[in-house]
């Protein structure tokens, strides 16, 4: 839609808006009624055109702007990538690994020896409520 005609658009709501008002505030009748309808209608018409104006104008700028904020974004991600990226680990020796098979071993050994016990004991108070 060209500028122009956008304004007429904005132009035509602004009066279709205030003539609404106007009938709105008078003695209702059929004819008033219809009017009012036909007035709403207009309205749902002419702010449809207004709302693809506006989309279409956002797409332009962004086609226009290159979509300037995925490269923004692109950098943040990468940024934390690397931030959270795990270097290497303290192995159970004291001895400071990096080779990506070494720290898998550190990572699998360490949840294993959390997860598991030599001598259990006490099982029926663990397993209390579990069996029923």
């Amino acid at each position: 839609m060209a500028a122009t005609r956008f304004g007429s658009v904005k132009k035509r709501i602004k009066e279709a808006e205030k003539e609404l008002k106007i009938l709105q505030n008078t003695r209702p009748d059929h004819k008033m009624l219809s009017r009012c309808a036909k007035l709403s209608d207009e309205l749902d018409d002419l702010h449809r055109l207004e709302e693809s104006y506006w989309h279409s104008r956002a797409r332009a700028n962004e086609l226009k702007d290159h979509d300037k904020n995925t490269s923004y974004f692109h950098h943040k991600a990468n940024q934390r990538r690397r931030k959270n990226f795990i270097k290497g680990l303290l192995g159970g020796e004291g001895n400071w690994c990096t080779n990506q098979e070494a720290i898998a071993n550190i990572v699998e050994n360490y949840f294993s020896d959390i997860f598991s016990t030599k001598s259990p004991s006490n099982f029926d108070d663990a397993l209390t409520g579990l069996m029923q």
